[in-house]
């Protein structure tokens, strides 16, 4: 049995977890949410709940999540822009567990006025195995910012029916709580009560059905549930109207009691901003339960579930008064409503996409590699190899996230010393030398406490390198006297190194100190005599010294190693030296 973590970092995005609910029997499954997020309709879902405050140091973190998820055969996240969501990422990485993360998004970039979420959003959905998608426009819109396809995959509308069984007996004591009679025809609609909105619409579209003379509108009850901000303009229109006996006003928080609400309702009226498939997942709830959902044509057009329900061109009141109208001449069953929703989420189709879907997920919880610490030290060793061989070719960007990465995993100390030295290269390269001085020291704190750091040949070589590192920063910004003294510290460790040699040689040479320079660039030629680069730094310092007896000599000194070398020809002509 496999430990799956499901993290849900916003009230709307939880409910789309119901899909996981057909492998509760065979896994340990445990959603991982804010307190108060979790609506009633997940409760016999066979899930397990972990429910966090936030975290005070951290907005938007839950706290105290990592050591929840540590143990996960794997993690998915809802809704890749979410803290929480580059939390448990993080965990992920660090502990080598697979994350999947679920997108809602149906139209690219939607943060751009938000620079840090982008941020967190894109790093989420990179470092990512699989992304599910909500729909076909979501996978569009994916696919459009350049994620990889074969990355992508639509999550299927997967429902236990078993979890939302017919409950007459609830649908009456709800009714009579709020005070509707059991003959009523309830429309329920849950979104922003605003009255310019779809909830004004509504109104109207009550108002247009008794201007009409229907014979059923005085059975006719709608159910606002919403938030209280901005509602009162829309009871001034309901008062004004003398609707007020025909609506009721519920402002709890609805997810604590949502199957009560459902099973009261015989027509449902979902969210209406469309950018998750929160309407989607209240539909087939509502379904399960035979209430009728109501959806209109930009939701249910290459949307996440094509499923029986009521249509509408737009959610404006003339639509809905005609949708309103046909549920109360519908004579048909809530039993007959939910046996026709179950056909389709049964059909042959439904059931291949299932099946490949949770395929996918058993895959992803399967270790793919020993666990054993050998195993994993030499997996790191090949990860910090991989990360060392990225060329010029790899962005900055690439490099940093590769690094970062692999520090995640906690390698052991020499791995992370060779993984912030590379880190500090690259930075270097880039002319981010505060930051690279940053990563070399982290990789001289790395070494720090390693047995016979000094004496072994390769922890004294990578900290040689680290002083080395450390100097050519130093160099770079002028500081002249510093920069000597941290390279004569990585020249004390490896007294041979022709890189270390040679910025010592370079630092007199902006000195003008030319006699010093050509003693430390020559035996920086001389310590690899094929190295091309460092005999075209001794011969361009033969040519700007102007003592050139001084030259000729070091010149001599060097040609009777290496011999006679196309780099130094130009030098050999102008001091007019040749070997006899």
């Amino acid at each position: 049995m496999a430990k799956i973590a499901l993290i849900a970092g916003k009230l709307e995005q939880v409910p789309v977890m119901h899909v996981f609910s057909r492998m509760a029997s065979v896994h340990e499954i445990r959603i991982h949410a804010f307190l108060g997020s979790i609506p009633d309709s997940m409760r016999n879902c066979g899930f397990a709940f972990s429910l966090y405050e936030a975290d005070p140091t951290r907005a938007g973190y839950m706290s105290g999540l990592e050591d929840q998820i540590a143990d996960a055969d794997l993690i998915v996240v809802a809704g890749p822009e979410n803290l929480s969501s580059f939390q448990a990422m993080r965990s992920a990485l660090k502990n080598n567990i697979h994350c999947h993360v679920i997108s809602f998004d149906l139209v690219p970039q939607p943060f751009d006025d938000f620079v840090n979420i982008r941020a967190i959003r894109q790093d989420v959905l990179n470092r990512c195995q699989i992304i599910w998608t909500t729909g076909e426009r979501s996978i569009e819109a994916l696919t459009f910012e350049g994620y990889e396809l074969q990355r992508i995959h639509n999550l299927p509308a997967i429902f236990d029916g078993e979890s939302f069984p017919l409950d007459a007996l609830r649908s009456n004591k709800f009714r009579d709580h709020v005070g509707i009679s059991r003959d009523s025809f309830v429309v329920l609609f849950q979104d922003v009560l605003d009255h310019k909105g779809a909830a004004g619409e509504l109104v109207k579209a009550l108002h247009a059905l008794r201007a009409s003379g229907n014979p059923d509108f005085e059975r006719l009850v709608v159910l606002f549930s919403g938030q209280r901000e901005g509602s009162e303009p829309l009871k001034y229109m309901i008062s004004d109207w003398r609707l007020s006996s025909h609506v009721r006003f519920l402002h709890q928080n609805s997810s604590e009691f949502t199957l009560d609400l459902l099973n009261g309702s015989d027509l449902v009226v979902g969210p209406c901003h469309g950018r998750s498939s929160e309407a989607h997942v209240l539909a087939a709830i509502s379904s399960m339960v035979g209430a009728r959902p109501l959806l209109n044509v930009s939701q249910t057009t290459g949307g996440w579930l094509d499923m029986p329900c009521l249509s509408v061109s737009e959610y404006t009141s003339l639509p809905l008064a005609k949708a309103i109208k046909n549920g109360l001449a519908t004579s048909d069953s809530r039993l007959e409503r939910r046996e026709n929703f179950l056909k389709v989420i049964s059909s042959a189709d439904r059931q291949i996409d299932s099946q490949n879907f949770i395929d996918l997920i058993q895959r992803s919880t399967v270790k793919s590699a020993s666990q054993s610490a050998t195993a994993k030290d030499q997996y790191l060793e090949q990860q910090v190899a991989t990360v060392e061989s990225m060329g010029a070719g790899t962005s900055l960007d690439e490099r940093l996230h590769a690094v970062e990465d692999l520090l995640l995993r906690e390698p052991p100390p020499p791995l992370a010393a060779r993984a912030h030295m590379f880190k500090g290269s690259a930075l270097y390269a880039a002319g981010n030398y505060e930051a690279a001085t940053d990563a070399y020291r982290a990789a001289l704190l790395s070494m720090h406490g390693v047995p016979n750091g000094e004496s072994s040949p390769q922890p004294r070589s990578l900290i040689s390198s680290c002083y080395r590192g450390l100097g050519n920063v130093a160099a770079a910004v002028q500081s002249h006297q510093e920069a000597l003294d941290l390279y004569r510290r990585a020249l004390a460790l490896e007294p041979q190194d022709s890189l270390t040699c040679a910025g010592i040689g370079n630092v007199y040479r902006r000195l003008r100190l030319y006699d010093e320079s050509l003693h430390w660039l020559a035996k920086s030629a001389l310590s690899t005599p094929g190295d091309e680069s460092a005999l075209t730094r001794f011969s361009q310092v033969l040519l700007e010294c102007p003592e050139k007896p001084v030259a000729a000599k070091a010149l001599i000194d060097v040609l009777q190693v290496v011999g006679e070398h196309p780099s130094l020809a130009k030098a050999m002509v102008s001091l007019d030296v040749r070997l006899d």
